[in-house]
């Protein structure tokens, strides 16, 4: 991070955040990334995704911390 901090998320136009993986973006759901939690690791080995137990909801978001 270099003293700066995390980069900070945004939301799409709906309130919605959005995730790529496989140079695919869009809104996931939980069960998606948890079928490509192993995509995308690099030499640090965690990835963090933003999705939704229901895609109609957005109260439903969910920060998932993956690492191998």
């Amino acid at each position: 991070m270099r003293g700066r901090g995390p980069s900070t998320r945004k939301y799409n136009n709906d309130g919605y955040y959005e995730a790529t993986i496989r140079s695919k973006k869009k809104i996931y759901t939980c069960e998606e990334i948890k079928c490509e939690r192993k995509w995308g690791l690099n030499v640090t080995n965690y990835r963090f995704y933003p999705c939704y137990q229901d895609i109609n909801d957005k109260s439903t978001l969910q920060w998932w911390f993956i690492h191998y």
